[in-house]
């Protein structure tokens, strides 16, 4: 009750709340390494990068859209290649155009929240051997899809 009571005095902070977000997937996904339970840290959220192997989908946020107005039926398959707080790397074979995605990742194995989705800026595009692209995104904050989104998003679906 009072942390509910000290939220209504205190400013949001979407940044932040994403980078917490963020940062328990990227320790879900690391479960062999937890140093907090050994005493080395204090905190259990894992802030460093954690090179990991997990598909997402994404979807370009078209300047001047909102990202309620994206379509979820359409969003592309990458390959998240590492984690951190602040954002994440992801392959693709080939190279999105955009300045800002929606991106989805899973978010551990509860059916219910198994997806979790944030918007992200693109920092960097890098061409990798092998025809692969690297993008590296720094995440904005956290999207809560519409009931219209919602109802599309299939995983499944996304070519």
């Amino acid at each position: 009750m009072i942390a509910k009571v000290t939220e209504l005095f205190q400013r949001r902070n979407p940044k932040r709340e994403a980078s917490l977000a963020l940062a328990r997937i990227t320790t879900l996904t690391d479960v062999t390494a937890l140093p907090w339970a050994a005493g080395v840290c204090q905190d259990r959220r894992s802030k460093d990068e954690v090179p990991t192997a997990i598909g997402v989908l994404m979807a370009p946020i078209p300047e001047g859209h909102r990202a309620d107005d994206v379509n979820l039926e359409s969003m592309h398959r990458a390959v998240c290649c590492n984690l951190r707080a602040t954002g994440f790397g992801v392959v693709s074979s080939e190279a999105v155009a955009g300045e800002q995605f929606l991106i989805a990742i899973p978010n551990g194995t509860d059916e219910a929240d198994a997806w979790k989705f944030f918007v992200a800026d693109i920092r960097h595009q890098t061409a990798r051997p092998g025809g692969w692209f690297l993008t590296g995104l720094e995440v904005q904050r956290i999207h809560d899809l519409s009931s219209e989104q919602r109802r599309h998003f299939r995983p499944g679906s996304a070519e």
